[in-house]
């Protein structure tokens, strides 16, 4: 009886947050990148895109991830005029060298050849800027307007895959601890799972997911040490009913780089009997 009003006030309060988004970040006012006036009428009747609130120049420069890439993890592939095999997150490099995808099973890269818990990852684009300093912006400057952008073009890249690679279950994110949640003041990942949900009317489930272990942060650690700091960092609530029907979930990230969060969270989703994890993520990292 007591829980109806709260989830009531929350969903007047995001209402009332997405008005006072759309006051101070109108469209068609200025790119929510570069801060260029939008110098023409962008906005579209009907539904909304990310192309609204962003420049031409800058989705030009959006170094979005194209083909040949592996069909598991999103990382550029590429056979160089040498006959080597190599990854790179030069767009320049990438599209000046005559690519060809390689000659392995489905796309897959030497890692993704292996089994995994996880079974896709997609990611929109490579981790370069203008994409880079709008992620900062948006994970550390308090900018979470962004995350609408972003949900926006995580939409736009699932409705462009076949019918039956769009069927999913559930939307989980990627959760902070909870000391971590407090300095920041929120989490990334659940603020793009909720404007992804609302999006592509797939139910969210915000409590299933949570981060129990205190982890390091992974930019400066390597491929082994990520793989120890996520290692039971995670705890299911089994008793949600979302989660117990759910078989087929996305799992949202703003970045991926090795894959070790999110290959622990698919294990231990896959231990509460989920069939197929596809994690989304904006950007994916390709360490050099």
């Amino acid at each position: 009886m007591g829980k109806a009003p709260v989830e009531r006030k929350e969903s007047i309060f995001n209402v009332y947050r997405e008005a006072f988004m759309d006051l101070l970040f109108p469209l068609d006012l200025s790119c929510h990148i570069c801060k260029e006036p939008l110098r023409e009428n962008r906005k579209q009747e009907g539904a909304l895109h990310y192309e609204d609130y962003l420049c031409l120049t800058c989705i030009d420069e959006i170094p979005w991830i194209e083909e040949p890439s592996c069909k598991k993890c999103s990382i550029p592939l590429y056979r160089s005029s040498a006959n080597c095999f190599e990854t790179s997150p030069d767009k320049v490099r990438y599209e000046e060298e005559i690519l060809r995808p390689l000659p392995r099973p489905k796309n897959l890269c030497i890692e993704c050849s292996e089994d995994s818990p996880l079974d896709r990852n997609i990611s929109l684009c490579l981790y370069e800027k203008p994409i880079k300093s709008a992620i900062y912006a948006f994970k550390y400057s308090d900018k979470t307007y962004i995350a609408r952008i972003f949900a926006l073009m995580m939409a736009s890249k699932i409705r462009s895959l076949p019918k039956d690679e769009q069927n999913f279950d559930l939307i989980l994110s990627v959760p902070l601890h909870k000391k971590r949640l407090r300095h920041r003041g929120y989490n990334q990942s659940d603020l793009l799972a909720k404007h992804l949900s609302k999006e592509l009317q797939i139910p969210y489930d915000s409590k299933a997911l949570s981060r129990i272990k205190e982890t390091r942060i992974m930019n400066q650690l390597s491929k082994s040490q990520r793989i120890q700091n996520v290692q039971d960092a995670f705890f299911l609530k089994n008793n949600q009913n979302n989660l117990k029907k759910a078989k087929k979930i996305l799992l949202i990230d703003d970045i991926y780089t090795t894959g070790a969060t999110a290959k622990s969270i698919a294990e231990a989703l896959k231990k509460q009997g989920a069939a197929h994890i596809t994690m989304l993520s904006i950007a994916r990292v390709v360490l050099k």
